[in-house]
């Protein structure tokens, strides 16, 4: 990651069966889905709603594991 580039995150929601991930959709309003899309900076999660912040799981992270 370069210095001037923002750490980005996928929003993992919990979910009773597999894992659920809030995205934007093609018209960009939030979505919530089993496939994971869309990434966000920390700043982008906060401004939808901090309450998502503690769900936020960095992409490289989610990539190894």
């Amino acid at each position: 990651m370069n210095i001037t580039e923002e750490a980005e995150y996928f929003i993992e929601l919990p979910a009773k069966q597999n894992k659920l991930y809030v995205n934007y959709d093609i018209e960009e309003n939030i979505s919530i889905d089993a496939i994971r899309v869309t990434r966000f900076t920390e700043s982008e999660i906060k401004a939808i709603d901090e309450r998502y912040w503690p769900f936020a799981v960095p992409v490289e992270e989610e990539a190894e594991g």
